[in-house]
């Protein structure tokens, strides 16, 4: 009966976009988030599924379609990972996929880590490079600092309120309430509207992407480059590896983001490129004739090179 009632929800909210979730879906959205399914918490969850409107199926198509790239290198990391899928509905909520995007507070690249907290998951931030703009590395920087979290928190919505408001906020806020209970964190004055907003449109984005439509979406490859990462010499630039590769300059700057200057830091560090030009020079080792810049045939990962 609960089930029911949650469908019913869903059809008024998207019936002019989106599929019913099935009943299997919905208890997956319940699980996926560690929501008890209790009849508060099903009331609360029937809310942000009744709320999910036009704009809000527009604004996710609008990510997925402009920033496609980004979302389905995520999309392989986090599968890479084991990591939950909501986190690339994370990454959308915090920043659009807008790789580039930069807060008022210096927050960057699309998880939005603070500089401290960047360095503190293993991403590396210096003249040369800012790997939050990494979306491997800091993706897989991103799944270590949520599972601490919720190795600690055990219940991954809270874990994800704690990402927007603060572990020492979150932790305060249980203690005060007694209780970590979903629709109670919802309904309470201990959080900033932000925060109960934040949690709600990672939801939505989870229900609105179980739809026909943008699985279809987000399964396509069509227009996505697979990467590579290669390592390459100190201070090797984009421009030389463009030229040995006849990848476009622009293209390079595209596939790294994290490049500040458009040269690598004085140490062997890597760029990534397209895997069929990798490939392609693997099998004589070097990248044309007299070239000092090795090829390998591993797939890009969220692990840096040392």
């Amino acid at each position: 009966m609960k089930i029911l009632k949650f469908l019913m929800f869903f059809v008024l909210a998207c019936s002019c976009h989106a599929a019913v979730l099935s009943a299997d879906s919905a208890q997956a959205i319940l699980k996926e988030f560690s929501i008890s399914a209790s009849d508060q918490n099903i009331q609360t969850l029937n809310s942000i599924a009744s709320d999910i409107d036009e704009n809000d199926v527009k604004l996710f198509r609008h990510i997925v379609t402009e920033q496609f790239q980004y979302a389905k290198m995520i999309m392989r990391e986090i599968e890479s990972n084991n990591s939950p899928e909501f986190m690339l509905y994370l990454a959308m909520v915090e920043s659009n996929l807008q790789n580039g995007a930069v807060s008022p507070k210096s927050a960057s690249g699309v998880w939005q880590f603070m500089p401290s907290t960047a360095r503190v998951h293993g991403l590396k931030i210096n003249d040369f490079v800012d790997e939050r703009r990494d979306p491997f590395a800091s993706t897989f920087a991103a799944h270590r600092y949520l599972k601490t979290m919720q190795d600690g928190f055990g219940k991954w919505y809270v874990t994800l309120m704690a990402y927007n408001c603060g572990d020492g906020r979150m932790r305060k806020a249980i203690r005060d309430l007694g209780t970590d209970d979903f629709s109670f964190l919802l309904s309470s004055n201990k959080f900033p509207k932000e925060t109960k907003n934040f949690i709600q449109k990672i939801i939505k984005f989870a229900i609105i992407a179980r739809t026909d439509e943008m699985q279809q979406r987000l399964n396509s490859s069509v227009n996505y480059t697979e990467l590579a990462k290669i390592p390459v010499p100190a201070s090797t630039t984009l421009e030389n590896i463009s030229a040995e590769l006849g990848v476009s300059v622009a293209d390079m700057k595209f596939y790294n983001p994290h490049i500040n200057k458009g040269v690598a830091p004085n140490h062997e560090y890597y760029f990534y490129v397209p895997s069929q030009k990798a490939e392609m020079f693997a099998e004589v080792g070097k990248f044309g004739p007299g070239s000092k810049i090795v090829a390998t045939n591993e797939k890009a990962k969220g692990v840096a090179i040392p």
